[in-house]
């Protein structure tokens, strides 16, 4: 609850205007610039006082088959990039969750690092790396398959390295959405007989999805917002990307700031469907269980340890009691 004395520093406040001043700093520092750059892209003229040309850069967008060509490559690339996440992220978050491999905390830090690492560094590193009369090159005598630099410079080598950098975002959400879960269907399921699959396919996934569909989101909207990789790699592998397009636009003569603003809003676009539908899907159905009962632990995969399902923890008692209750004679 607000206390007296906040209420009266808020009401001062208030009252001495100071919070509408905020407001317009804002406003005008902020906002104002913003809505500027939007409306350019309805109005192309609207800083000579000219409302002509209404929509005319977002027709030039999609009457030019190079720009469609970019919006489209943008849209399957995070596609891609997404897939790829998914798939390597969800063993590793399990890995992570429900196994007993040593040095977890160690991995944990190291999946930190693509947030304090820009990708295109990485993409500058695997160049170095992969390009002709590279470091691999050069290991190798000489000796290295063409196929290899080819697949490299490509869309296949833009989403390797965005999947390298990003699926750290689907494991350590895979893995608190595993530890989030509560225990009691997975007791029911095994005391049942569920077997592994079933109950991986039934119930651990669908109460994964939130998690895997926010951390896909997540994902999807670094990947088209990304401007280092596309930069510094899909000139190179002939893969032009939206942001890369929008920095040529801003950068090189004759510079045309309405088309730039009107690929940007068609990313905006972009994002706030991808969001749209994800919301929509989710709200089909209530994915979050409540957590009643006591919670188990025996749902582990010792794979350095001892090699059995059961984890002798503090549920273990109530979980003894309702196998031997369904046990057949």
């Amino acid at each position: 609850m607000i206390n007296i004395k906040e209420r009266r520093w808020y009401q001062r406040i208030m009252n001495s205007g100071m919070l509408y001043i905020v407001l317009l700093i804002m406003f005008i520092m902020i906002l104002y610039p913003l809505a500027m750059v939007f409306l350019q892209s309805l109005f192309p003229d609207i800083l000579a006082g000219s409302l002509k040309g209404f929509l005319s850069p977002f027709i030039q967008v999609f009457k030019s088959e190079g720009l469609l060509t970019v919006i489209i490559n943008t849209i399957l690339w995070g596609i891609a990039v997404t897939i790829g996440c998914v798939i390597v992220g969800i063993p590793c978050g399990f890995i992570l969750a429900k196994t007993d491999m040593p040095g977890k905390g160690i991995i944990r830090v190291i999946y930190a690092i693509p947030y304090m690492t820009p990708p295109y560094v990485g993409a500058l590193a695997w160049i170095l790396f992969i390009q002709e009369k590279g470091f691999l090159e050069e290991m190798l005598s000489g000796h290295l398959p063409g196929f290899v630099q080819e697949l490299f410079f490509s869309f296949w080598g833009l989403t390797f390295i965005m999947v390298l950098f990003l699926y750290p975002f689907t494991a350590l959400g895979i893995e608190a959405g595993l530890r989030a879960l509560p225990s009691n269907f997975e007791n029911s399921a095994r005391v049942l007989g569920a077997n592994r699959k079933a109950l991986l396919r039934r119930i651990v996934i669908p109460l994964l999805l939130p998690v895997i569909l926010n951390t896909g989101l997540l994902v999807f909207l670094q990947t088209v917002s990304n401007f280092g990789v596309p930069a510094t790699l899909g000139s190179r592998a002939r893969y032009p990307i939206i942001t890369a397009e929008i920095y040529n636009l801003i950068s090189s003569w004759p510079i045309n700031i309405p088309l730039s603003t009107a690929l940007s809003g068609i990313l905006v676009a972009m994002a706030l469907a991808i969001m749209y539908i994800s919301e929509r899907v989710l709200k089909k159905k209530d994915y979050i269980p409540e957590a009643t009962g006591c919670r188990f632990y025996f749902y582990t995969f010792y794979l350095f340890g001892r090699h059995t399902l059961w984890n002798h923890g503090p549920g273990f008692p109530c979980q003894d009691l309702g196998w031997r209750i369904f046990q057949p004679e």
